[in-house]
This record gives structure tokens, C-alpha cells and sequence, in this order.
């Protein structure tokens, strides 16, 4: 796969290449009324590059291997 070029100015070649790679990502959650006061909110998990993939965008700049987040978010 040929990536882009940093370079910011006209006919930059874009000849920098890095493999190819196939990631799975994946978030579950749940919504849910407080019915005291009628705020929303969710709660979710996610998980990014589940399947432990080494790839990079550009050469040079690996990207993290198998990561998750654990949250919470509400509607006012």
C-alpha cells in the first residue's frame, strides 16, 4: 500500500509503502435512563486491533498493538 507523503507543497511523490494489514475492532454497550432525574447514559467497552496485527501508516510509525477503553457518557 502506498501511503502519502508529509511533504506540503505541489508533485510530492507519494512513494513511501508499507504492507498491507486487516484489523478488527469492536465496541458493546448499554443505554440507560435515570429515571429520577430523566438523564441519559451509556456504558460501553471497546476494543481496538483485537487481533494483535503489527502494521503501521507510515514507515517508521508503528501502531499499538491490541488496546481497550472502559467508559461511561451522559446526556444532560
Amino acid at each position: 500500500m502506498y501511503v502519502n507523503s508529509q511533504a506540503r507543497r505541489a508533485d510530492a511523490p507519494n512513494n513511501a509503502e508499507v504492507d498491507s494489514y486487516f484489523l478488527v475492532n469492536g465496541k458493546l454497550s448499554f443505554g440507560f435512563t435515570l429515571e429520577e432525574t430523566g438523564m441519559e447514559g451509556e456504558v460501553f467497552v471497546a476494543g481496538e486491533n483485537l487481533t494483535d496485527t503489527d502494521y503501521e501508516y507510515l514507515p517508521g510509525y508503528p501502531m499499538p498493538g491490541i488496546n481497550g477503553m472502559l467508559g461511561v457518557s451522559f446526556k444532560l
